[in-house]
């Protein structure tokens, strides 16, 4: 953990003296915390409160693990599955979004996303029967899910999470923080980010958005508190076919 000199106060009045930054290895990218905290040992408690949080929650979200509580509802559709009131939530989240969306995020499109992701790898252009095949495979129709239950009804429906757990796991992490005491704090997992406060003496965090390559000036700069934030595009990852770039977003709705 880095340390640096600053001078500030939270909300209870105390102190704030010094900058502490974390960063480690997580869920296939980095995750950084930043916080500004009046002793060492406060702020690894904070951060510690928020390592627990992935920690816990990685084992019910994690698309990429087979042994997963999403994974095991992923692979017995035609079950009743009672579920944890995390995956409970993320499930209703994403179903608002996708209403909200009007269709363009689904994370019932597992099978669509699993092809393109395979192409990637493979450098092979899905054809499209392909691509009919794996469509026919997504859709909400085929999903019950009541307060406490789901039900996936169609065989070789995927439930992909991924778009959506990195986010709600931030917000875990930064509740479980914050209800501990509120200091100015961000917290970054691969380009994923929640602020809360402002640094001491500052109006807000200092985001810089990335260029369209890697040798290209930010596109912006913000100055953000309070809130969350994420970008995505086909800067790091992306499929080429006949000079033909293809970025790894999907627009469920095509």
């Amino acid at each position: 953990m880095i340390k640096e000199n600053l001078t500030g106060e939270n909300v209870s009045g105390n102190s704030i003296s010094d900058r502490f930054e974390y960063a480690a290895p997580s869920m296939g990218t980095t995750l950084r915390i930043v916080l500004y905290s009046e002793s060492e040992a406060s702020a690894t408690k904070l951060i510690d409160a928020g390592l627990t949080e992935v920690e816990r929650l990685m084992p019910i979200l994690n698309n990429y693990d087979p042994d997963t509580e999403i994974s095991r509802v992923n692979k017995k559709p035609n079950q009743e599955h009672i579920l944890s009131k995390d995956l409970l939530a993320v499930l209703n989240h994403s179903y608002r979004w996708y209403v909200q969306s009007q269709g363009a995020f689904d994370i019932t499109c597992g099978a669509l996303f699993q092809l393109w992701r395979q192409a990637r790898k493979t450098d092979r252009f899905p054809s499209e029967l392909d691509q009919q095949t794996a469509a026919d495979l997504c859709g909400w129709e085929h999903v019950q899910l009541t307060e406490k239950t789901i039900r996936v009804n169609q065989e070789g429906l995927l439930l992909d999470i991924s778009g959506i757990a990195t986010g709600y796991i931030l917000d875990q992490m930064f509740h479980a923080m914050q209800s501990l005491d509120e200091h100015p704090l961000l917290i970054d997992i691969g380009g994923d980010i929640r602020l809360g406060p402002p640094p001491p003496e500052k109006s807000g965090w200092r985001i810089s958005v990335a260029g369209l390559s890697k040798d290209s000036p930010p596109l912006m700069e913000l100055v953000l508190k309070n809130c969350a934030l994420t970008t995505s595009g086909d800067r790091n990852q992306y499929f080429e076919h006949q000079l033909v770039r293809y970025s790894h977003l999907i627009d469920a709705r095509k």
